[in-house]
């Protein structure tokens, strides 16, 4: 049968009768009177079509129906209990739980910072962090897998009404090349001088890529597109391919570049801004946990 038709506080009443195997102290228990628990069986019983308790002297007790039934409900309702454990748990303003998603310069540098500050705020808070492109922290904070998301630039116009974002930092961004490359021994280069140079690039899922393209956009128009012989979604992937000399490439200065092997030279004419924000979704609830490290990291910027 269909169990959607049972009325789900008979069974909580089945289930304290079960437990006394006396209808006057369930009822007690219960706040309700004898006729009202005997009728809540009753409807239960005639809904399966068998019995679920006989008479054993004054007091009742289960029939093999009845104890499949008890044996059911009760673990059916320990899984709903221990599901709103875990929502209160992970709620709660003091020691719940928020999931973060992260790109690597934010975690690497960003926030290790705060963390400290916050822990002592909320010592009991627990912060699950874990490193994605730009294009993944939105689908995930989009999906409900993560709670808060530190991404790159995005097109928000297409997520506007979905996802709240708020401006943490920007980020400066320069040119890496080889050690042996031709450009090692410069401070600074022009746009012209390295258009058509071998680039390690970023894949769209990247923030990264999409700064990029609007930088180069504005001196080149839209049409250009640089030599990219390889892209990657994350900065160390970047960086591992310039120090193996495979090419060159744009990368935050907030990324590990302390290399022997690798240089870094300014731009002197593209300008590449490179936004990082805060991102969660647009929902008419937000869980107290989420609020508390969110309005943290926004007093923070403020």
């Amino acid at each position: 049968m269909d169990w959607k038709s049972i009325n789900f506080q008979h069974l909580n009443y089945f289930l304290i009768a079960a437990k006394y195997q006396n209808y006057s102290q369930a009822a007690d228990e219960l706040f309700i009177n004898y006729s009202t628990l005997s009728k809540a069986i009753a409807a239960i019983e005639n809904q399966l079509g068998v019995k679920l308790f006989e008479k054993d002297g004054r007091n009742i007790k289960l029939t093999k129906y009845g104890k499949i039934l008890n044996a059911s409900v009760y673990a059916a309702m320990t899984s709903i209990e221990d599901g709103l454990d875990e929502i209160a748990r992970f709620s709660h303003p003091d020691h719940g739980q928020v999931n973060i998603s992260s790109i690597y310069t934010v975690s690497a540098k960003y926030l290790p910072r705060l963390l400290s500050r916050f822990r002592n705020l909320f010592p009991e808070l627990s912060l699950d962090i874990t490193q994605a492109s730009t294009q993944q922290i939105i689908d995930y904070v989009l999906d409900g897998t993560t709670d808060i998301g530190f991404c790159g630039e995005f097109d928000y116009s297409s997520y506007s009404s979905e996802l709240n974002r708020e401006f943490i930092y920007n980020d400066e961004i320069v040119l890496i090349v080889p050690a042996n490359h031709r450009f090692a021994a410069r401070k600074s280069v022009s746009f012209a001088e390295i258009k058509n140079e071998q680039f390690i690039g970023w894949n769209a899922s990247a923030g990264m890529y999409y700064a990029i393209q609007q930088a180069i956009n504005r001196v080149a128009g839209p049409n250009f597109k640089l030599n990219t012989i390889y892209s990657m979604n994350e900065d160390t992937g970047v960086v591992g391919m310039v120090r193996a000399g495979l090419g060159i490439a744009f990368s935050s200065k907030n990324t590990e570049l302390n290399y022997d092997d690798i240089r870094i030279l300014e731009l002197t004419d593209l300008y590449i801004i490179y936004n990082v924000y805060m991102i969660w979704a647009n929902s008419e609830f937000t869980p107290s946990s989420l609020k508390s490290f969110k309005d943290f990291i926004i007093a923070q910027i403020n």
